[in-house]
């Protein structure tokens, strides 16, 4: 079920759901799928498909985000697409794995479906430890709700530290996610 044809499906979906910039999709994503078989293998250092979660508190005024070790910045939770599910459900199992936080369920925003609430494509810098050239993570970014009160276990390998953060605080930290808090003030508060 995971292949080329689904993601452009998925792509074409989100562009009818927002207008202009709002739609962007980088065009080396479609070149990609055009011209790539291993999109999914996080082996493929032109650029791969990556999953990440932006997950709001029950009552939508927080977001859990986690402390990247290698990136040095929270971040949402996300990583490598590992088996054949619909990528959202990646989604899940990386905010499982990276934080112990269960019981998440998808934003109604999504209306049931797989269409992500992000796509972004962004520079990955090489990494001399995992001995991984600089590429570009396609990252297909999904919305979900969470329980804040619930305890929180960091993955220890690849996370410094993990907790929930105020929508408003997030502009006080290092992040690249601002983008994503502009858009969850457009359409979701």
């Amino acid at each position: 079920m995971r292949n080329n044809k689904y993601l452009l499906d998925l792509i074409s979906k989100y562009q009818n759901i927002y207008d202009g910039e709002d739609a962007y999709v980088s065009s080396s994503l479609f070149d990609q799928l055009s011209n790539d078989k291993d999109i999914f293998s996080r082996k493929n250092f032109v650029a791969h498909i990556t999953c990440s979660a932006l997950i709001l508190s029950q009552n939508q005024d927080k977001i859990l985000l986690i402390d990247h070790k290698f990136l040095k910045m929270w971040l949402q939770p996300g990583g490598h697409v590992e088996g054949v599910d619909e990528l959202y459900k990646e989604s899940l199992r990386e905010v499982l794995e990276e934080t112990a936080l269960d019981n998440v369920v998808l934003h109604k925003w999504h209306k049931g479906s797989d269409v992500p609430f992000s796509i972004d494509s962004h520079n990955i810098p090489e990494s001399l430890k995992k001995n991984e050239p600089a590429h570009v993570h396609h990252d297909f970014t999904y919305l979900f709700i969470g329980c804040s009160i619930q305890k929180l276990v960091r993955q220890v390998e690849e996370i410094e530290d993990v907790k929930w953060f105020s929508l408003s605080e997030v502009s006080n930290i290092k992040t690249d996610i601002h983008k994503f808090i502009k858009r969850i003030n457009r359409y979701i508060a």
